[in-house]
């Protein structure tokens, strides 16, 4: 029930030999001569302040293996007797699911094992890395096109391919919701057993008539902004094995292999001490990497076969059935006096979450704390909705919705700098928070560099509007500035991170770090 896979003798996993790493060796080893030469020559206690070490740019090891095509990316990696699976998937977008049959599909030479949703536990079917709402398989009904309802593994690709072609399923076909705006009318169908609104946010702060009343000038203007998909080089992929040891091994290119350990224990029902998750050479993420997608499916066929198995999307299953970014509808209102000082804002974002929760709250919760960053505002109303959706599931992409709500408020600004006549830097300049000032959620802040940034900015805005005046025939040039306030974090929810360092009486120093390279 062993895989053959091993680690090479005198290699790093994925970096290379000893030998190709001795360059950076060399460098790590210079950089920390010249720290200890520094603290001969200075002050211990003041080398922070004195040190030219720190800032210093660290020559990164993976360089090597990735430019000379060395890396390991996993569905590169070999593997003896190992088996090749594959999804069959919906392709409803909203249907009740009234019956699978397999059994020609069992039938295809070369087909080792097919798995159900009936062949997992009910109490392990529902994973989640928040909620636990999205089945490893559809079972009652799917709710996007291109869930995955049944996983075949076969000797070849080209034998589970047939296979899937042979699987029957009777749907009963459901009328889908397309659009968060269908999700809330009345009698919508209903996606969720708990109804279509995944989350209905707001937060206030002062006294918006006061503000809106105080203004010279009010600005409402709606954007649409369409959802993305993260175009990762690299698609999901996976390897499963059980180590000589009895431990279900799972190699992939995930973002998250904390995360996938537990779920993957709790799907498999093997204790953690029996689930090892490797993160392998990660070829883009951007958030799309962070949900389930291969991980539990070929930890429980590797678990029914004895054999090693793997998976590898293809890019039409990573436009299709893989998270998004959320679409939204953002309405705003914005107050300001003659002067540029902004008086009064009223946020109002709907958004698409698609099938099943995934990162949708925290989407929503930084939204909200977000909101009229980084301007000092006195007067604010944010109310935030995300519902559900036929769609496949929105999920974390860079900067969890901020910079959707950045857009939209950012091109606000830049409208209300022309409507009084103002350079769009000093009214950013005249609003900017600054140290001591707090946000709307209380939080007090420091060491604010914002206003520094417009400062250095400023110059080369200036020399950048020549250049536009100076359009040759048939060519425009354009000229844009926005700003972003970003927390870095969950905001609300807890992300824990943990380091370990273990001196032995050598002298030599072993750092232990749980955060993932991507």
């Amino acid at each position: 029930m062993t895989g053959d896979w091993k680690e090479p003798e005198g290699e790093k996993f994925a970096l290379g030999s000893l030998e190709q790493q001795a360059h950076w060796q060399s460098e790590y080893h210079r950089i920390v001569g010249k720290v200890r030469e520094e603290m001969r020559q200075g002050d211990p206690q003041q080398f922070t302040d004195t040190s030219k070490t720190f800032g210093e740019g660290l020559p990164r090891n993976d360089v090597l293996y990735k430019v000379r095509g060395q890396a390991r990316y996993v569905a590169n990696i070999p593997m003896e007797d190992a088996l090749h699976c594959l999804f069959v998937r919906s392709d409803y977008p909203h249907a009740r699911i009234l019956n699978v049959d397999v059994s020609k599909a069992r039938n295809v030479p070369g087909v080792e094992a097919i798995l159900t949703a009936w062949d997992i536990p009910p109490d392990r079917l529902l994973i989640g890395t928040l909620t636990a709402d999205t089945p490893v398989l559809a079972k009652d009904k799917v709710r996007h096109a291109g869930e995955p309802v049944v996983v075949i593994a076969a000797e070849s690709l080209e034998a589970a391919e047939q296979a899937c072609e042979l699987v029957e399923i009777d749907y009963e076909p459901l009328d889908p919701v397309t659009s968060p705006q269908q999700a809330l009318e009345p009698g919508a169908p209903q996606i969720d057993d708990e109804g279509n609104v995944i989350a209905d946010l707001k937060h206030e702060l002062g006294d918006m008539e006061a503000g809106f009343n105080e203004a010279d000038v009010t600005l409402e203007r709606t954007f649409e902004i369409d959802s993305m998909d993260h175009c990762f080089l690299e698609p999901p992929s996976g390897l499963a094995f059980v180590d000589p040891e009895g431990v279900l091994t799972i190699m992939v290119c995930t973002q998250y292999p904390h995360y996938h350990h537990k779920q993957v224990a709790r799907v498999t029902g093997l204790p953690m001490e029996k689930v090892r998750v490797i993160q392998t050479v990660v070829g883009g993420a951007f958030g799309g990497k962070m949900d389930n997608t291969v991980e539990c499916a070929i930890g429980l066929l590797t678990l029914k076969t004895g054999r090693p198995v793997r998976m590898t999307f293809t890019r039409e299953e990573v436009f299709t059935a893989t998270t998004k970014r959320h679409s939204m509808e953002i309405r705003l209102k914005l107050g300001a006096t003659s002067d540029g000082h902004l008086t009064a804002l009223q946020s109002e974002y709907l958004s698409d979450g698609g099938a099943y929760r995934s990162y949708s709250m925290i989407v929503g919760g930084r939204c909200v704390i977000h909101t009229g960053m980084p301007y000092r505002i006195p007067n604010m109303l944010t109310h935030y909705v995300v519902t559900f959706t036929n769609h496949p599931p929105s999920g974390a992409m860079r900067s969890f919705g901020i910079v959707k709500a950045a857009f939209a408020l950012e091109s606000l600004i830049n409208e209300l700098a022309d409507k009084l006549n103002m350079s769009p830097i000093e009214l950013r300049r005249v609003n900017a928070l600054v140290d001591d000032d707090t946000l709307s959620t209380g939080q007090a802040l420091w060491d604010v560099g914002y206003i520094k940034t417009l400062d250095a900015l400023e110059p080369i805005y200036e020399e950048r509007k020549k250049e536009v005046t100076k359009s040759k025939e048939g060519r425009k040039r354009g000229l844009g500035i926005a700003s972003l306030g970003y927390g870095i974090g969950y905001s609300g929810v807890r992300n824990p991170s943990t380091a370990r360092m273990r001196v032995t009486v050598e002298g030599r120093v072993t750092a232990t770090c749980g955060t993932p390279d991507i």
